[in-house]
Parts: C-alpha cells; sequence; structure tokens
C-alpha cells in the first residue's frame, strides 16, 4: 500500500460531510510496544513480536472526534514517511 486514502476512506469522509461534519484535524498516535494476549492469534504473529499501533482521530470543525482508525502493525514491516509545510 503506498499511503494513498483508500475508496472507503474517501467514502466515510464524504458521508461524514454531507451528515455536517467538516472535518478539520486529525491526529496521530504511533505506539511502539510488544504483542500482547489474543492480538498474536488474530495477527498470527508469534508472541512478544515487536509492533506498532497507530490510531488516528479524526475531529470536525466543533473539535469533537468523528472518527477513529485502529492499526496495529509487525514493526518490522513497516516505514513511515510524513511530510508537511512548515507553518510561518
Amino acid at each position: 500500500m503506498d499511503g494513498l486514502p483508500t475508496e472507503v476512506h474517501i467514502l466515510s469522509h464524504r458521508w461524514l460531510d454531507e451528515a455536517g461534519h467538516r472535518l478539520a484535524e486529525i491526529r496521530e498516535e504511533i505506539i511502539c510496544r510488544i504483542l500482547v494476549g489474543l492480538e498474536s492469534t488474530e495477527l498470527r504473529l508469534p508472541p512478544g513480536t515487536p509492533v506498532i499501533g497507530r490510531i488516528r482521530t479524526t475531529f470536525d470543525d466543533q473539535g469533537s472526534p468523528v472518527e477513529v482508525m485502529v492499526a496495529v502493525m509487525a514493526a518490522d514491516m513497516v516505514s513511515m514517511t510524513y511530510q508537511f509545510p512548515i507553518p510561518d
């Protein structure tokens, strides 16, 4: 995956916009940790595998969270690149 929004993601944002939520901000939290509990079975990874957890919360222009995405990925299979303008 190249990091571009999927069709589902685009449709969810369109639905939120049609419901009157003007999207204003996204916060991402990145957590590096060890795989625990049932995640090992669900992800088919050995217990103790290092993973990266990513929580993305989208807020509307009123500051209310309107969407949350949670992902857990094996740390040895992840590359993250961020690019954004530097504010004045």
